[in-house]
């Protein structure tokens, strides 16, 4: 490293460039901190990482144990790839650079906080976005003469072409309509029982008179003790193939619910599934949207807002382990109360900072575990999984393939994404990896998962690989908590199984408030107020158009038809969207 970074003190030291570290450091350095960001990789992202060809061929067959480091405080990624299967093209080495391999695919809701943000502090203009074309689900014993493969029905339209009998319709809608007008910002601390009241604090307009007296039977449900899944099943009257579209289909839960389970509360479920109900339609008929070029995009854009602050990055970081004050810290001593004064290099020279964030690969000295393993499968093949979609979210729910017991999420992606060739398909499958099955076992599983899910495609995947990568859980018990330094902050997800970006916000927040506490959090930027400004002037062309356009139509001719459209219309609809935020 430049030996002018050892002159300086910095306010804060992040290590790691996954998605929260990410937001953390662009959003100290518009808060005016001054910020270093280090990675030990050649690639940002870290375990949320997009590779080329050649870079997940090195990465995947890279040694998986480094040797253990004998600092107090060790910086040693334990972030790696057990390769359990591979069957490669040497075809495709010219063309390595065309693929870009999410290590883990994700996609983010449209209505979500992480949208918000991209949008308010001006990262999405670093960024283009395609939508997904469906979300569907899996059934080894599908109902309704639906196929094995079937679209989830998520919205009006859906409800009405699918092939669930007239009462599961009514009863879905009648269940999506409470959502709709439930919203996730109802006043807690009053009761709320008319819908315009509801209508205001969520800004929306339902299209029912604003004085409609709510569902008041429905209220009583929201108690914070009740179950979820007997909601549906007694007050919805939801059958258990639409529990599961619930489920597994809105909320992708990863899981089976237990009746005392924390994440599956009335209120919790009923905000994500406003939030997936509400992302319909706001950029495309799907709720979901995906980065161009890998999900490893949107990592990168938040270290580019970072720079333009005079964040200093540093790639291929020789990081060694953190720098403890040692008029502090005795041998044997509790380091809780401690202070961490920097990062040390592997030349022993040390890069000193106030505070220190580090990604939970780089946490197993300070309280952050694996127990678990993501068990992902990437296939290229030649055709998509459905007939005419290209992108689309796959859900198969727990015990439809070998018992598992956990759900498995699939993502099939196209060359419009910037991912793969043109003419070849990306399809991503994840879950969780059963405890203890041996690694045989594993790829017969996958192999099995692979059976299904492209049942249809014409020929055999012509790129293949299946491996392991560890999950990350922060421990809380007393132990961890005094190797922990005060000023230290573990940036470290559940173990879960999570296809959509719902939390890296919150925690990225957190982490700042608590080195910044008072400060703005990512403030809009002056083009996002500059289109507030517009929007409120473009509501009042709008407006005027609007009456224009009304007094224009009961002029027409009579029998003219004032929705036909043209050719450039229609030549305009059929091109694919790319969402510009």
């Amino acid at each position: 490293m430049d030996d002018s970074l050892y002159d300086s003190e910095y306010d804060a030291i992040i290590v790691g460039t996954g998605i929260v570290e990410s937001i953390v450091a662009a959003s100290l350095a518009r808060a005016g901190k001054k910020v270093l960001h280090l990675d030990t990789n050649d690639y940002y992202g870290s375990n949320y990482a997009s590779l080329h060809l050649h870079q997940f061929e090195e990465w995947s067959h890279a040694p998986s144990v480094a040797t253990p480091s004998l600092q107090p405080h060790p910086l040693e990624s334990t972030f790696h790839c057990t390769l359990l299967h591979h069957a490669k093209d040497d075809a495709f080495q010219p063309r390595s650079s065309s693929f870009s391999l999410d290590i883990q695919p994700k996609m983010l809701l449209s209505n979500s906080p992480l949208v918000d943000v991209l949008v308010e502090s001006g990262v999405g203009r670093y960024l283009d976005f395609m939508a997904m074309q469906g979300t569907y689900m899996f059934s080894a014993r599908p109902q309704n003469k639906n196929p094995p493969i079937w679209e989830v029905p998520c919205s009006k339209t859906d409800v009405f072409k699918s092939k669930l009998n007239v009462m599961e319709k009514r009863h879905l809608m009648k269940f999506l309509q409470f959502v709709a007008d439930y919203g996730p910002s109802i006043p807690r601390e009053e009761d709320v029982t008319t819908l315009n009241e509801r209508d205001l604090t969520a800004s929306r307009a339902l299209k029912r008179p604003q004085n409609k007296q709510s569902d008041a039977a429905a209220l009583p449900t929201l108690a914070d003790d009740a179950s979820f899944t007997d909601v549906l099943a007694t007050h919805f009257k939801l059958s258990t193939a639409l529990q599961q579209v619930v489920l597994y289909g809105v909320l992708l839960r990863t899981t089976p619910p237990s009746s005392n389970e924390e994440g599956l509360s009335i209120r919790a479920s009923l905000d994500a599934i406003y939030a997936f109900v509400t992302s319909i339609g706001k950029f495309a008929p799907s709720p979901y949207l995906t980065p161009m070029y890998g999900i490893s995009e949107v990592a990168q854009s938040f270290c580019r807002l970072s720079a333009v602050y005079n964040g200093i990055y540093v790639l291929r970081a020789p990081v060694s382990h953190l720098a403890m004050d040692e008029e502090v810290v005795d041998d044997g001593a509790d380091t809780s109360a401690a202070a961490c004064v920097g990062v040390a290099t592997s030349d022993g020279r040390i890069c000193r900072a106030s505070h220190v964030v580090v990604n939970g690969m780089f946490g197993r000295s300070v309280g952050c575990t694996s127990p678990r393993a993501l068990l992902r499968g990437i296939f290229v093949v030649n055709t998509p999984i459905q007939p005419n979609i290209d992108r689309l979210v796959l859900v198969i729910p727990p015990g439809e393939i070998q018992d598992s017991d956990a759900a498995i999420h699939v993502v099939q992606m196209d060359a419009t994404m910037g991912v793969c060739p043109e003419g070849l398909f990306l399809v991503h499958v994840t879950t969780v990896a059963p405890a203890a099955m041996p690694a045989d076992e594993l790829v017969g599983f996958m192999l099995a998962i692979q059976t299904h899910v492209l049942r249809d495609v014409s020929s055999p995947p012509v790129w293949t690989s299946v491996f392991t990568i560890p999950l990350y859980a922060t421990t809380d018990d007393d132990a961890s908590t005094s190797r922990r330094p005060a000023n230290v902050f573990v940036v470290a997800p559940p173990v879960a199984l999570d296809t959509t970006l719902d939390t890296c916000v919150r925690e990225a927040k957190a982490i700042f408030d608590a080195i910044c506490p008072g400060h703005d959090f990512l403030p809009k930027s002056a083009t996002a107020e500059q289109v507030d400004a517009d929007a409120v002037e473009d509501d009042d062309v709008a407006l005027l158009h609007a009456a224009a356009q009304l007094i224009q139509t009961d002029e027409s001719p009579t029998g003219a038809d004032p929705e036909a459209t043209t050719e450039d219309d229609q030549s305009r609809a059929a091109t694919t969207p790319v969402y510009d935020l």
